[in-house]
């Protein structure tokens, strides 16, 4: 069984070819390609530390009614931060050293508690999972369900991106499993430099329809692409990118690989020109 997990999806519309060589790493490499390892993120583990301090302050209020302790939550926070850094992280100018992301991390987490007390949580962090088709299922970890059927997704980074297909993805999941789906949504805490105050969290609220539909078309892409790729081992299967932001070592486990040579050469060819 084949499977789709609904965060690679707004990756895919960006780059197929990106996406599937972080997604379907061992298929690739089976098939007589080498990928490049990548170093984590610093903008993603600073977003997985964040969630960890939202996901306890949020269970903590589902389970008794009253919201988890903050201090807990940012403890909780580090720890996740560490683990995830562990093995070292890509730094950018935001975020460039260890001491800044801990004071972002919990400057992030600080900046969602005034949303707490409106929110009724019904499910928290719930890892779902349905049958798509005789060889695939979709895969989704939703950060918060409540009870009046609203999904929210939360989201960190230095600039907030669309992502609706993921959104779908995760009320296609929700719906599989008997669950209404009344409104689908972000809460997006900017990440910020150490040097400027923390913005307060955006919320922005999407047409239910239109994620879903979004979704499909991209679930539709991924099987196509990936049963192609299989039958072909030809990485044109999977339709690059090379005009993205993110095409480059740092961000593409296939960037100068046999893979994908479509990226630019970062030495300039003086050469003659023919």
């Amino acid at each position: 069984m084949r499977r789709i997990r609904s965060s690679m999806l707004p990756g895919y519309a960006d780059c197929a070819r990106r996406a599937a060589a972080k997604q379907y790493r061992d298929e690739i490499q089976a098939a007589g390609y080498e990928l490049r390892s990548l170093m984590p993120s610093i903008g993603a583990a600073v977003g997985t530390a964040t969630h960890a301090a939202v996901e306890h302050v949020l269970r903590h209020k589902m389970e008794t009614g009253e919201p988890g302790r903050i201090g807990d939550g940012v403890a909780a926070a580090m720890e996740a931060l560490r683990e995830e850094i562990a093995p070292g992280a890509e730094w950018d100018e935001t975020t460039p050293n260890l001491q800044t992301a801990e004071l972002q991390v919990r400057r992030l987490a600080e900046a969602y508690m005034p949303l707490v007390a409106d929110i009724e949580p019904a499910g928290i962090e719930m890892e779902l999972t349905a049958q798509i088709s005789p060889k695939w299922e979709l895969t989704g970890k939703i950060d918060l369900y409540t009870r009046i059927a609203a999904l929210d997704d939360l989201k960190t980074g230095a600039v907030r991106r669309p992502y609706q297909a993921q959104l779908g993805s995760y009320s296609i999941l929700l719906r599989s499993h008997g669950k209404p789906v009344t409104s689908v949504g972000t809460t997006f805490l900017p990440r910020a430099r150490k040097t400027k105050p923390q913005p307060p969290p955006e919320r922005q609220h999407y047409d239910r329809a239109v994620c879903e539909a979004a979704a499909f078309a991209t679930i539709k892409e991924i099987t196509r692409d990936v049963e192609a790729f299989a039958e072909t081992a030809d990485p044109f299967a999977f339709r690059a990118n090379p005009m993205s932001l993110m095409c480059s070592a740092r961000y593409c486990p296939a960037h100068g690989t046999e893979f994908c040579k479509l990226h630019i050469d970062q030495e300039k060819d003086n050469g003659p020109v023919d």
